[in-house]
């Protein structure tokens, strides 16, 4: 049977046809409205970094900080002390569902005080946690928005995302403005609270209580390797709670384990900085042998309150210890 069809008819069908050719072109050219990256609490320590990332396709292949990667098949990225190449900036690039080039960057935040990580504490030995990171990016405006929770409270922050498209060009926006919302209160709102020359606020230990904690926060051994029994050690402690403000009065004890490796201490309190100092010497039980280590444990609590539970809290760090010059 023969249809014929005039050229009305004609007109028609090729104008519908037309229309669904655009159709399908758009359904297959379009990018989802947003990605969301996971960047979880990541461990650092002398310049790596252990932890996940996640929300990419099954199976890609993710560069961080220049290092390349493979995400499993639920888009998790792995990373075993991957290399931060000196950077406290995390570095993200990736291919979105539509094949499309995408790199982000988020700066790595200490997950108690909130602070950027600092070069000295990205390649020391002791080891840091960041602060779990939320970033969404639109991949049509090309910005970035990054949640970040620390110590109780949450920032937001517009940031900048470059996408490359494929003719190898680059194209590359940036967000603006940044808020931060609290849940844990303003530090001049505690008693006795102080400001510090740096901006910082210095608190009495008594001002730390549930359900925020203490936490020694940095360690500074100098010098920061042992090389002969009788060595004279200084080793300094930095205490803070877990909203970032530096605790005076709080008291510091320690001991290594096993004992006997370095002389015994007795128990100091903070200064008004944080910091406490002891002054020590290495034991004639030390093994100078190259990559050994001296254990210390370190405790912090509040003058009158328990020291195990409650707001104290405990720490294990380690000094190098290496052959005999």
């Amino acid at each position: 049977m023969k249809i014929s069809c005039g050229k009305p008819q004609l007109a028609k069908l090729l104008a519908l046809a037309a229309v669904g050719m655009v159709g399908l072109t758009l359904a297959a050219t379009a990018s989802p409205a947003t990605v969301t990256i996971q960047v979880g609490s990541l461990a650092v320590v002398s310049g790596s970094v252990t932890g996940t990332l996640s929300g990419f396709q099954p199976n890609a292949t993710v560069t961080v900080n220049g290092s390349s990667y493979l995400a499993n098949a639920s888009g998790v990225v792995s990373l075993a002390g991957a290399p931060l190449a000196g950077s406290a900036d995390l570095t993200v690039g990736f291919l979105d569902s539509n094949g499309v080039a995408q790199t982000v960057s988020t700066a790595l935040k200490d997950l108690t005080s909130g602070a950027t990580l600092s070069a000295a504490t990205l390649s020391d030995l002791i080891p840091d946690t960041t602060a779990p990171v939320t970033l969404t990016i639109n991949t049509s405006s090309g910005t970035t928005t990054a949640v970040t929770t620390t110590g109780g409270s949450t920032t937001t922050t517009a940031g900048t995302t470059t996408t490359s498209g494929g003719n190898g060009g680059s194209t590359t926006t940036t967000g603006s403005g940044s808020g931060s919302g609290s849940g844990s209160g303003s530090a001049s709102g505690l008693a006795g609270a102080r400001a510090l020359s740096d901006g910082s606020i210095s608190i009495p230990a008594s001002s730390v209580v549930m359900p925020y904690r203490l936490v020694i926060k940095q360690v500074a051994f100098a010098p920061r390797l042992v090389r002969a029994h009788g060595q004279q050690i200084s080793i300094r402690y930095r205490v803070a709670d877990t909203r970032g403000n530096w605790v005076r009065n709080a008291v510091v004890w320690m001991r290594t384990l096993p004992l006997g490796r370095l002389s015994s201490v007795k128990a100091k309190q903070t200064t008004a900085s944080g910091w406490v100092s002891f002054a020590a010497r290495s034991g004639k039980s030390v093994k100078l042998v190259k990559g050994g280590r001296v254990n210390i444990f370190v405790r912090a609590s509040t003058p009158g309150e328990p020291i195990i539970g409650g707001t104290s809290t405990r720490r294990l760090v380690s000094l190098r210890v290496s052959t005999h010059r």
